[in-house]
């Protein structure tokens, strides 16, 4: 354990991805504790403040603090990459396991369907979907999570292709082992480790989209303290009050930031060939 947990700090582009990552989580899960005003307050009287000792971050064209929605802001996002990877993940799985593992009809039908999803760019399928279902953030998660499962879906696909041919498998199956039993304990725990790499490395990226959605109206509505919404919200004010976009601009950056290098981190260290080649240095 402690070899591997030296392996893992000895990037340090990992241990800068690993602290960014842990102050972004502390700041939204201690968000309540830790803002100074009620990110809904409305205080006309205090709109366009720019960053100050009371308002470090300043204020919103609402009187709004800003700090304050920023730090709710990094709950919400960090809450939707979350949810988004919690339904994208498992269908991906089990649609990728039935194709891999099922006989070659079942296979190319799925497949195919897997290849319409990916046929268009994600963006604009996840702009179409949200359209359809309707301007809230529930439904942006949805429609980001509905663009993004097709990928885990072609991994887990190529990865069971790949294990079932193995000895171990036809020894289970030569004991009497069901076919649901052969790929739940000695299929998918062998593809676990591209899953997590390729989950390390989207967190970032569909806190991105959802906040790309929200942008655009498609995603989180006011008041709601979303920090995609929030740049939508500044933009129109960028020139005299940059601080209202900057700042939770700045958060997506670093939280995205973060997340891809210790994504990077992790797929190097889970990597076995990488790891080899580090331990021959």
């Amino acid at each position: 354990m402690r070899r591997a947990i030296r392996d893992f700090l000895s990037s340090p582009l990992g241990v800068i991805g690993l602290v960014i990552v842990l102050v972004v989580l502390f700041a939204g899960i201690f968000c309540e504790q830790l803002a100074p005003h009620d990110p809904y307050e409305v205080d006309l009287s205090q709109k366009f403040l720019p960053p100050s000792a009371k308002y470090p971050l300043g204020t919103d064209p609402m009187g709004r603090d800003m700090l304050s929605r920023v730090l709710h802001g990094i709950r919400i996002s960090l809450t939707t990459g979350v949810i988004v990877l919690v339904i994208a993940v498992p269908l991906g799985i089990v649609v990728g396991a039935t194709a891999g593992y099922v006989n070659p009809a079942v296979d190319n039908l799925i497949m195919r369907v897997v290849d319409i999803f990916l046929a268009f760019p994600a963006y604009v399928l996840a702009m179409a979907v949200g359209a359809a279902l309707g301007a809230s953030l529930m439904h942006a998660m949805l429609a980001v999570a509905t663009v993004w499962w097709p990928s885990y879906a072609r991994l887990v696909r190529g990865q069971v292709l790949s294990i079932k041919e193995n000895a171990y498998v036809d020894a289970a199956r030569a004991i009497g082992a069901g076919n649901g039993r052969i790929l739940v304990r000695h299929i998918l725990p062998n593809c676990l480790s591209p899953i997590l790499v390729l989950v390390s490395m989207d967190v970032g990226v569909t806190i991105l989209a959802t906040a790309a959605l929200s942008f655009i109206g498609l995603g989180a509505q006011p008041p709601t303290p979303e920090l995609g919404s929030m740049i939508a919200q500044g933009r129109i004010h960028l020139i005299d009050h940059w601080w209202i976009t900057t700042a939770p601009g700045l958060t997506i950056f670093v939280t995205v930031l973060g997340l891809n290098l210790l994504g990077d981190n992790i797929r190097d260290f889970l990597d076995p060939q990488l790891r080899g080649v580090r331990e021959l240095a």
